[in-house]
Formats: C-alpha cells, sequence, structure tokens
C-alpha cells in the first residue's frame, strides 16, 4: 500500500491530511505559504494563540517549526522596554573576572516558543557607550541592521 506525504511541519512523522495556509499573500513577490499538514498540526496552525515560525533556508528548503519546537532558535522576544540598570558594588559582589563585571539590566522577555520570564544581561562597563551608540544608530535608521 502505498504510502503518502509525511507532514511538513519539522519532525513531524503523521500522514499529511489536509493542506493548510499559514497567512495570506500581502504582495506579489510573498512567498507561498501553503503546507500538507496532520490533523493535530491543522487545529493547531487553526488556532491563532499558536505560534509558528517558518524559516527558509539558503539550499531553498522550507522548515516550518511549530509551539515548543521554536525553543531551538534560542531567540527572545522583548517584551517591554528596559528601565533599570543596577551597578554592584564591590563590596556587595566580586566576581572572579574583572571584564565580567559590568551594567545589569534585568529585561523582561519570552522565548520563542516558550513562557515569559526576566533574564539579566550583564553589560561590561566598556561595552556601554558604544552599545547604546549602536542601539540608537539603529533607532534612527537601518542600515546598520544584517541580514542572515
Amino acid at each position: 500500500m502505498p504510502k503518502g506525504p509525511e507532514c511538513q511541519v519539522e519532525r513531524c512523522k503523521f500522514p499529511a491530511t489536509k493542506m493548510h495556509r499559514l497567512k495570506e499573500q500581502s504582495g506579489p513577490f510573498d512567498y507561498p505559504t501553503d503546507f500538507a499538514v496532520c490533523d493535530i498540526h491543522k487545529d493547531k496552525l487553526s488556532d491563532s494563540a499558536t505560534e509558528w515560525m517558518l524559516l527558509y533556508e539558503d539550499d531553498g528548503v522550507r522548515r516550518l517549526l511549530v509551539g515548543p519546537m521554536l525553543t531551538e532558535l534560542d531567540e527572545f522576544l522583548v517584551l517591554a522596554p528596559i528601565t533599570k540598570l543596577t551597578v554592584y558594588s564591590q563590596s556587595s559582589r566580586v566576581v572572579s573576572h574583572p571584564e565580567s563585571n559590568g551594567y545589569y539590566l534585568p529585561i523582561r522577555v519570552r522565548r520563542r516558543g516558550g513562557e515569559e520570564e526576566t533574564l539579566t544581561l550583564v553589560l561590561p562597563f566598556d561595552a556601554l557607550v558604544e552599545t547604546a551608540d549602536f542601539l540608537h544608530g539603529i533607532a534612527h535608521r537601518n542600515d546598520k541592521v544584517d541580514e542572515p
């Protein structure tokens, strides 16, 4: 008996039973977003609360990641502006490597495919001005944004 196509969601081995359009085209140069998916992923992708990402690899391969599998990207969405900066005195915190010390910036984030949390970014003292200048520059123009 011939085996039908598998669901196109990454690592899913169930048979595809339906076609699903991730999003409607918004212009003539949009890539197609139609995927053959199993019943489980059809239901998930039809739910607006489900997080997904479609990746186009350099070799033309499309990867569709859904829900918790997005955590493998190790990307965090910043949920609120940074509004606090802490500098610890040498009497309250001693670090093994001086270059590992700096400004402590708590950032409210959500890992793609995960839950909200607060991370603390430690920005070395000598990196603050250059980092601030860089962020200020890209806030006003996009010519410093790198394409992968």
